[in-house]
């Protein structure tokens, strides 16, 4: 008779889980019919396929673009851009000066002769 009454029990304590865990996903499964039901709404309201494809060739037709317009333009605009990469600044017209090879020998001399600055470096 215990042991009867065990397993009567234990019998009801799984269906107990099986219950909580129902109830832990009824929310879950509320959500998803909701979904589907909207998805089922969305599939009723939608247009045929013959005005889809009506509606994308009015839409392709529109953006038809004459490609020698647009080559046309591309060429323009790359060669105002190598124009404007190929502006000189303009050269000076008078005489340019500069230092006279006794000058430059005289500054490199005194360069070599002058001994290299000792610095002190802390050890």
């Amino acid at each position: 008779m215990i042991e009867t009454l065990l397993v009567n029990t234990d019998k009801q304590l799984e269906n107990l889980e099986k219950l909580a865990t129902g109830i832990k996903y009824a929310p879950v499964e509320m959500k998803i019919v909701d979904a589907l039901k909207h998805g089922n709404e969305a599939l009723k309201n939608m247009v045929d396929i013959n005005e889809i494809e009506r509606i994308m060739d009015e839409t392709r037709g529109d953006t038809n673009v004459n490609e020698s317009d647009v080559s046309t333009e591309l060429d323009a605009l790359v060669a105002k851009k190598e124009a404007e990469k190929l502006k000189l600044s303009e050269v000076p017209q008078g005489e340019l000066s500069l230092p006279s090879a006794d000058e430059t020998l005289k500054e490199g001399k005194a360069a070599i002769k002058e001994k290299p600055k000792k610095i002190l470096i802390e050890a």
